[in-house]
């Protein structure tokens, strides 16, 4: 009996709900609230009126004052109570509405997309679109979505470690895709790229994963790795006797050779230079895309290890008429990374830049800490790069066209491997272009604490 009043009551409420939305729609929100208060107003007065009479109380003609007291003042404290009572129930009507809207606009999209979406708490879904349920040999959404929690999809061997991936990935300002083996309902392996974020539905957090089949993708990645490791172990060893047999010849060390014969093995030389650089870089890069390269981080003075590397770079820069200059070169700035990794960006951002500037160019660098990192600043005056080739500036195998750096061939891996030995230290490597030409590269690299500093500076 209780259930049954308590369920006529919330159906009249629901009733009176949609009718005042309604009317506010209509005409607006202050006509609404006045209709409201004359309701209630004539509400009071008529039971007002019923009381008088069951009471035998004198009219409201004997008693005017008091008549009219029973009138006003009901209205009076009702208008305002029921304007914030309409607006109230508009706004939540609005919020309703908009949020149907963005519901029938999102299911719209995620129809359509071309990646496997599901919302879920608790990781149990409770929506899908058919590009999931497809990508997990469901044959229907509601097949997906009766299967259970979304672990079962997973490998026992990866399970944990993608669950706390994906819900460290789903905090807020974390961009990241997460690559993970996953079961389709046959318990056929296949790999899936997953973004996840935190979303809302129905007013209450939820997650939103969304899942994009890589398995072909893979496999042409692994294959192409192969073919590329493979060529380059080749090439390695006879192109090694190559440059030795050659490194003999140029120095005369095999016998006078005639001047044309020298120019010929010094073309030759030079080329098979940059033909096994070009193999170690491929060979590095990887190593470090697998995992195979092992960083030995430490505490270290970066301003100690700019210097080395111009060291290293002055040979080059003086025949080419460059000056390099280190700002503050006295000063300890210190960086968590591996110094021999640290050394070989360095020493390729400064022969890039070398590369790129006019006889009488300087390239400058510096280093100051910025709270919980240290911004490593590269800058040259020379021509710049191209607002068109700086999207592809860190791609495999890119090389800007311009005339100035055709004099030295590179091999278009020295930036890319820069921004993945960066990355794998947790920093950041981008461009900016200067105010009146060149370029500035910028080193964005973690700070040490203060306790991580201390065991190092008192071995230093």
């Amino acid at each position: 009996m209780t259930n049954s009043l308590t369920n006529e009551n919330q159906a009249i409420s629901e009733r009176l709900t949609r009718a005042v939305t309604r009317l506010t729609a209509r005409i607006g929100v202050w006509p609404t609230a006045l209709a409201v208060s004359a309701l209630l107003m004539v509400t009071v007065n008529f039971f007002a009126t019923i009381g008088f009479i069951v009471l035998e109380q004198p009219s409201y003609a004997e008693r005017p004052f008091f008549g009219a007291l029973i009138f006003i003042v009901p209205f009076v404290v009702s208008v305002p109570i029921s304007f914030l009572l309409v607006s109230a129930l508009d706004r939540a009507h609005r919020a309703e509405l908009r949020a149907r809207d963005n519901e029938v606009k999102f299911r719209a999209l995620a129809e359509g997309s071309v990646r496997g979406i599901c919302i879920q708490r608790n990781f149990v879904p409770f929506y899908c679109n058919d590009t999931f349920a497809k990508m997990f040999g469901f044959g229907s959404v509601d097949d997906a979505l009766a299967h259970g929690p979304m672990p079962d999809l997973l490998p026992d061997a990866t399970r944990d470690a993608v669950i706390a991936r994906s819900k460290e990935a789903s905090r807020p300002g974390v961009a990241q895709a997460v690559v993970h083996p996953a079961l389709k309902k046959d318990g056929t392996e296949f790999w899936v790229e997953t973004n996840t974020q935190v979303v809302k539905w129905d007013g209450e957090d939820a997650l939103q994963p969304s899942g994009l089949d890589v398995s072909e993708k893979r496999k042409i990645d692994e294959m192409k790795n192969e073919f590329i490791s493979t060529v380059s172990h080749e090439l390695r060893t006879p192109l090694t006797s190559i440059e030795g047999a050659l490194g003999l010849l140029e120095p005369g060390m095999m016998g006078d050779l005639p001047r044309s014969a020298r120019e010929v093995v010094k073309i030759a030389a030079t080329n098979s230079d940059r033909l096994m650089r070009l193999i170690n870089d491929i060979l590095d890069i990887e190593r470090i895309e697998v995992g195979e390269v092992r960083f030995d981080v430490e505490v270290v003075n970066i301003i100690s290890l700019i210097r080395q590397a111009v060291d290293q770079a002055i040979g080059f820069a003086h025949g080419e008429g460059v000056s390099l200059l280190v700002r503050d070169a006295n000063l300890a700035v210190k960086v968590m990374g591996d110094r021999d990794q640290l050394l070989q960006v360095l020493g390729n951002l400064i022969s890039n830049a070398i590369k790129f500037l006019p006889r009488g160019g300087e390239v400058r660098l510096s280093a100051e800490p910025r709270g919980d990192t240290v911004r490593v600043l590269i800058v040259d005056q020379g021509p710049g790069v191209s607002p068109d080739f700086q999207p592809h500036l860190f791609d495999r195998f890119s090389e800007a066209d311009a005339s100035t750096a055709r004099k030295y061939k590179g091999t278009g891996l020295g930036l890319h491997l820069s921004k993945l030995i960066i990355d794998r230290h947790g920093g950041q490597i981008s461009f900016e272009p200067t105010e009146g030409g060149g370029a500035t590269f910028c080193l964005e690299l973690p700070a040490p604490t203060a306790l991580a500093e201390q065991p190092r500076l008192a071995a230093e």
